[in-house]
């Protein structure tokens, strides 16, 4: 493309972002009372589920990678062969595992700091651990939809065997990698802890709220439970939950709707775990990485679902 073909280009991008904003600012003013109960939602969300959950989950998961703690050397080497990764990022793992985003995106920016020749590797291991935690599955899913936890637990399990399949096929398209010496833990300041957590808490709530207004304005375009439910898992899984439990479906379609938005955790998820990391982490494979896995999780979570009903 020669020079004089760039500006053209650039000029109608600017035009083309400029019209969505102008459209955005006027679908504001005549939906402004169903976009105010959308960010409402969202506050509520975050103040009475999120925060309660997240919040001593931040300060726990960080002094137990501080300190050092679920260091199974067993555990690092499984963790390096079967994903081809770093044996830095397997506590990053277990973390994110257990207490969710945005816990593994720090976990993971730590580690990088600690060795930048690993920008390739934390670039992949953000990709396993950028899921929701075993308490939101269990409670706020099985408990608050089913009224089972044991569905949410069957659900998160299936989220978490989605990610180690996906997480393998990640693996064959590595290069192969020189593992750098693991590095333990740091001191722990326990000030800069619940400080740290309480702007983490912060920003996952102010995602939640964005993405609860930008569903309650596809709803109104849209005029459809169904459409509101398929966008909402593709933005934000909280939300995404509530409106497929709306849709009042049948065990199998519910467990597949409900499997992806998990799996694929929403673009909140992404940004949250783009605030967490430095800007030379390109996310690029992640949202790639989060679709798979959504699908993984769409076909696992009523097969399972159904095969612990026959056994």
């Amino acid at each position: 493309m020669t020079l004089s073909g760039v500006k053209p280009l650039k000029s109608l991008s600017v035009f083309l972002k400029s019209g969505f904003v102008l459209l955005t600012v006027a679908l504001s003013f005549v939906f402004a009372a169903e976009i105010k109960e959308g960010v409402l939602s969202g506050m509520r969300i975050g103040a009475l589920e999120v925060i309660p959950a997240i919040f001593p989950s931040l300060i726990l998961s960080d002094y137990i990678y501080s300190a050092g703690l679920f260091d199974f050397k067993t555990a690092r080497i499984l963790f390096a062969k079967l994903f081809n990764l770093p044996e830095n990022f397997c506590r990053p793992f277990i973390l994110s595992s257990l207490f969710g985003f945005p816990v593994g995106a720090k976990c993971c920016a730590e580690e990088y700091a600690n060795n930048k020749s690993i920008k390739q590797s934390c670039e992949s291991a953000v990709c396993l651990c950028s899921n929701p935690s075993l308490a939101f599955c269990a409670f706020a899913v099985g408990l608050g939809i089913f009224d089972k936890i044991s569905v949410g637990i069957i659900l998160y399990f299936s989220m978490l065997i989605s990610t180690v399949i996906a997480g393998m096929l990640l693996r064959l398209k590595e290069k192969e990698i020189e593992f750098p010496v693991y590095i333990s833990g740091q001191s722990y300041d326990f000030s800069s802890s619940v400080k740290s957590a309480g702007l983490a808490s912060l920003t996952v709530c102010s995602f939640i709220s964005f993405f609860s207004a930008a569903i309650a304005l596809i709803e109104q375009l849209g005029k459809s439970q169904y459409i509101s439910a398929i966008s909402a898992c593709f933005f934000e899984v909280g939300n995404a939950a509530a409106k497929i439990h709306a849709l009042n479906l049948s065990s199998i379609p519910i467990l597949s709707f409900l499997g992806f938005a998990l799996g694929y955790s929403g673009l909140s998820v992404i940004l949250q775990a783009r605030a967490s990391l430095p800007n030379e982490i390109r996310l690029f494979k992640l949202h790639f990485f989060k679709l798979l896995e959504g699908i993984i999780c769409a076909v696992l979570a009523p097969a399972f679902y159904y095969i612990l009903i026959l056994f």
